[in-house]
């Protein structure tokens, strides 16, 4: 049985890190196991912003957590700012772009490009 996660719970996934607190890579890779559990609509939407964050500010450990997924859960998820906003949101999607792109990792290259796809098809 699938459960519903109160938006509350997914609060402490945005807060920066600090000492004793979860890196970027362990966030991101709770936010995954959280969504994996979730139920389509708005719990998994704010799952899906929040690990959005991650593409810009974290894009080596954005990777690295897809890399045993089956897609790339939250890549192209830009939220209510985006709508009825195209340059915002081709602005946006670059920015997502050059952000994977710079990550050179060898071992990341599939997960990269499938990430990558995963935006070009927004």
């Amino acid at each position: 049985m699938k459960c519903l996660v109160a938006p509350l719970v997914f609060i402490g996934f945005a807060a920066p890190a600090v000492a004793g607190q979860p890196s970027d890579l362990q966030k991101i890779q709770a936010i995954l196991r959280t969504a994996q559990n979730t139920l389509p609509g708005g719990d998994l939407e704010d799952l899906a912003e929040q690990v959005s964050t991650y593409v810009r500010r974290a894009p080596n450990a954005f990777l690295l957590a897809q890399a045993d997924q089956p897609g790339c859960f939250g890549v192209e998820f830009l939220g209510a700012d985006y709508i009825d906003q195209p340059t915002k949101r081709s602005r946006e999607l670059a920015a997502r772009r050059r952000a994977l792109n710079s990550v050179t990792d060898p071992n990341l290259a599939a997960t990269k490009a499938r990430c990558i796809a995963a935006l070009d098809g927004s």
